[in-house]
């Protein structure tokens, strides 16, 4: 969505308190001339009246919102309550908190940084698709002023999943973002996955462990968080090189590098994410694909959340041995420690500008199903060997082998949620398939294969396989039934089940290899 020069499709509504630390003149001219369709106004005491809040609304036609203000806003409620009273989706909105930048960086630095993450806020709300009621979720604030409880603006909207039942698997099995979920906030039931909005914390760890794009979560889609990280790494400013610095959306450690004093380069840009356990290696690794010069973390902070930071550091462990197998240092994905100066010292530097390349579309980088690209892209960036095999409990892919007791049944391809095994009926075969790229190492398959030790997985990310893209594991003959000519089954089947009949189920045997399942009880008596 792009708005025109007369109606702007967004609005950049900046606190005129801003004017302390940043070069408000400059910021607004700048945003109406590098983003197209963006009209930018400068508010007096946007942050300090809220009145001013409602009285700039009414002055602005755009639909969404981005708010620069001096200070994250502790009682969203407010600002949600003015919004649906001005028939407006109280969650096309990003706020930016410019207050911080201004504490951190002085005069033409904390102005530039400005510019970079309100482009990126406006891309970010532009990839925005609207909200629907099953999304969302009346929670009561923290703390409540008696403004809020006499105007009846006391709940503010909290996002919750849903889950698209077109694109959703589990009436194929699929319980990948039920297992995903840190609440057990998603229950599979009769082939359709529920969410409970009273358990959900919004963490949003169900997206990225869906390998669909079947769970929908407003402000934490794909493509969302590709159109805002194409920004900051695109955005016309003077900061170069520069690192994305992705941390959780309540999580105050920022804040409290900058409440102390100190300080870190600015070419560290912020991406808030619902919570940093939801971002997948495919994550950490696309904007180093698209030549970010780094990816960090912010831990969350949470001490219920500990569980899930042991999976992040699996993750970034498991990326910074991809950047070791590419020839490149593993300090470009860096997971940062939670206290205050040594949060600060961890990001005191940047490294050098990574090698040129071409940049591919961000939207394709961060969708599910684009996770090999990453891979690949990275690999013939920094001239990885096309050979690589990187083995890794937080792999996020799986190769899959199978030995010669195979009988291509297709209880492995019945179980496997992201059809990366698949049996293919050919004129005279068939064909146990496997595509390496859609393999997330899940297990489904190696239970249900009825054959012991004939099926194996191992947690590997295979570049040479990966780049090959499918690859045949089995094939085998597929005899034509004698009656109607239509296929039986695969012939290594069908010596299997001879086997096991044995002399006593000759005839029974010398039925099933000759007619298929709809002739069979009206062929002729085997003597």
């Amino acid at each position: 969505m792009r708005g025109t020069a007369g109606h702007p499709d967004v609005a950049v509504l900046l606190c005129a308190d801003l004017g302390r630390r940043v070069e408000l003149s400059a910021l607004r001219g700048w945003l109406q001339q590098a983003l197209p369709g963006v009209a930018a106004h400068v508010v007096p005491s946007l942050c300090a009246q809220r009145a001013e809040f409602a009285r700039a609304l009414r002055g602005v036609p755009a639909s969404r919102l981005v708010l620069g203000v001096c200070a994250a806003p502790s009682e969203g409620a407010y600002f949600q309550a003015r919004l649906r009273r001005a028939d407006r989706d109280p969650l096309a909105v990003e706020v930016v908190d410019l207050g911080r930048i201004g504490r951190l960086h002085a005069g033409p630095v904390a102005t530039e940084t400005a510019k970079v993450l309100l482009a990126g806020a406006v891309a970010k709300l532009r990839a925005f698709s609207g909200a629907r009621p099953e999304q969302l979720k009346p929670v009561r604030p923290a703390a409540v002023s008696r403004r809020a409880m006499l105007t009846w603006s006391v709940f503010e909207y909290q996002v919750v999943p849903s889950v698209d039942a077109g694109r959703c698997r589990a009436d194929r099995g699929c319980r990948l973002c039920v297992d995903g979920c840190p609440r057990r906030a998603m229950e599979a039931d009769n082939g359709a996955i529920t969410v409970r909005k009273s358990d959900c914390i919004s963490c949003g760890v169900c997206v990225t462990a869906c390998p669909y794009d079947a769970v929908a979560f407003p402000g934490a889609t794909a493509a969302q968080v590709g159109a805002q990280i194409a920004a900051l790494l695109s955005a016309p400013a003077s900061l170069w090189p520069r690192g994305i610095l992705f941390t959780c959306r309540h999580s105050p450690a920022l804040d409290a590098v900058a409440s102390r004093g100190l300080t870190y380069p600015p070419n560290w840009l912020l991406a808030e994410v619902p919570c940093v356990a939801m971002i997948p290696p495919a994550w950490m690794l696309a904007p180093l694909a698209m030549n970010a010069a780094a990816v960090a973390l912010v831990p969350c902070g949470d001490d219920g959340a500990r569980g899930e930071m042991e999976a992040v550091r699996g993750r970034v462990e498991y990326c910074r041995e991809v950047l070791r197998r590419c020839g490149e240092g593993d300090d470009r994905i860096r997971l940062l420690p939670e206290e205050t100066h040594a949060l600060a010292d961890a990001l005191r530097d940047i490294p050098a500008p990574a090698r040129e390349g071409p940049e591919p579309a961000a939207e394709a980088l961060f969708a599910a199903a684009a996770a090999s690209q990453v891979l690949l892209q990275l690999a013939g960036r920094y001239g990885a060997p096309g050979a690589a095999a990187i083995a890794h409990p937080s792999s996020p892919f799986g190769v899959v082998d199978v030995g010669e007791a195979c009988t291509v049944c297709g209880a492995c391809a019945d179980a496997c949620p992201t059809d990366a095994l698949r049996v293919v009926q050919e004129a005279t075969e068939s064909v146990l398939a496997f595509t390496p790229s859609a393999c997330v190492a899940c297990g489904r398959c190696v239970p249900r294969c009825p054959e012991p030790h004939t099926l194996r997985l191992r947690q590997v990310t295979d570049l040479r396989r990966l780049a090959a893209g499918p690859v045949d594991l089995r094939r085998t003959r597929t005899p034509r039934c004698e009656a109607c000519g239509a296929p039986i089954a695969p012939e290594a089947m069908l010596r299997r089940v001879t086997a096991i009949l044995g002399r006593d189920g000759a005839a029974a045997a010398a039925v099933i290899t000759r007619y298929c399942a709809s002739c069979r009880g009206t062929a002729p008596p085997m003597s």
